[in-house]
C-alpha cells in the first residue's frame, strides 16, 4: 500500500541522512580546529590513538569499566579506575585486527563525543561515574605516606574531593536509561561480532554503539512522525461522511503531506543533536 511504501522510504532516508550527516560532521571536525571549552568540561577519550596500557600491550578493556568482570569488587575496594588492563581482557593481543578500521573510527567517531555526549558515554563506560570516591581513597593518592606537610595535604585532599564531588553531581543531571541501553547493546556486539571488526578499545566500541542506537531510534522516530501526522490530519474527518473517491483522495493527500513532514524532519539542521551521543 501507499503507507507501507512511504514508511519504507522514510526509514531508508532517515538512515542515509544520519550516515551522510555523520560523515559531514567528521569532515568538519577534521578541517576546523576544535573549540577548547575549558579544563572543567568533561572530555571523552576514545583511546584509539594510544590504546595501550603502561606495559605497552594492546588493551581493549580497562580496570573498573563495564567490560571488566571484576569491576564492582575492584572499585569497591580501591576506587582505582581506567589505569591498567582488566584481568579478563579479551585476548585482543592474539586477534587479527585491521589498522585501517581503527583509523576510520578515529576519523568518524570524535564528533559524536562532544559536550553532553561525553557525559552519556562516560556513564556507559563507567557504571561508577555517578559516585564520588570515598575521602580516604583521595587522601591515599594525594598525600605521600605522611611525608607531606599536613596542612598542605589536607588542602590538596579537600580540593581533589571537591572536584570529584562536582563531577558526581554533574553526572546526576543525565538520566541512566540511555547509557544503560548503550552499555548492554555494546555488550551484545562484543559477544556476537568478531573483535577484528570492532574498534580496538571499549570506549570506541561504546561510541560506535551509541551512533547505531541513535541512528535506529531516529529512523523509528521519523516513521512514527509520519504515522502521527496522518492520524492527526484524519481526526477531523472521522465524523464526516464522504464518498469513497473523496475519501481516497483525502487519504492520499494526508499521506503525501505526512511524507513531506517526515522528509523535512530527516534533513532538518538540528539533526546533529539526533546523530551525536545525546538522548534526544
Amino acid at each position: 500500500t501507499t503507507q507501507r511504501r512511504h514508511r519504507q522510504r522514510i526509514f531508508l532516508l532517515a538512515v542515509i541522512s544520519r550516515a551522510v550527516l555523520l560523515l559531514a560532521m567528521a569532515i568538519s571536525c577534521a578541517i576546523i580546529p576544535d573549540f577548547h571549552p575549558g579544563d572543567d568540561v568533561l572530555q571523552f577519550n576514545l583511546r584509539l590513538d594510544n590504546p595501550n596500557d603502561a606495559a605497552g600491550s594492546t588493551c581493549f578493556c580497562l580496570q573498573g569499566h563495564a567490560c571488566d568482570v571484576g569491576a564492582m569488587e575492584r572499585r569497591h575496594n580501591s576506587m582505582i579506575n581506567g589505569i591498567f588492563c582488566a584481568d579478563d581482557d579479551n585476548d585482543t593481543k592474539q586477534q587479527i585486527r585491521y589498522d585501517w578500521l581503527d583509523q576510520f573510527y578515529s576519523f568518524i567517531l570524535p564528533p559524536i563525543t562532544k559536550w553532553d555526549a561525553a557525559r552519556f558515554l562516560t556513564l556507559s563506560v563507567d557504571p561508577w561515574a555517578r559516585y564520588p570516591p570515598p575521602l580516604q581513597f583521595i587522601e591515599q593518592f594525594t598525600c605521600n605516606d605522611g611525608k607531606d606537610d599536613t596542612q598542605a595535604c589536607n588542602a590538596t585532599t579537600a580540593d581533589e574531593y571537591k572536584k570529584a564531588l562536582n563531577k558526581s553531581e554533574q553526572a546526576h543531571a543525565f538520566l541512566p536509561l540511555f547509557p544503560l541501553i548503550i552499555r548492554y547493546t555494546a555488550g551484545f556486539f562484543i559477544k556476537s561480532i568478531p573483535h577484528r571488526f570492532l574498534p580496538s578499545t571499549y570506549e570506541a566500541t561504546i561510541a560506535v554503539t551509541a551512533a547505531i542506537v541513535n541512528m535506529l531510534a531516529f529512523a523509528i522516530a521519523a516513521v512514527s512522525l509520519y504515522d502521527l501526522t496522518i492520524f492527526t490530519s484524519m481526526r477531523n474527518d472521522q465524523t464526516t461522511t464522504k464518498e469513497d473517491d473523496t475519501r481516497n483522495n483525502t487519504m492520499n493527500y494526508y499521506c503525501n503531506i505526512s511524507k513531506t513532514a517526515a522528509e523535512l524532519f530527516c534533513v532538518n539542521p538540528a539533526g546533529v543533536f539526533f546523530t551525536s551521543a545525546y538522548s534526544e
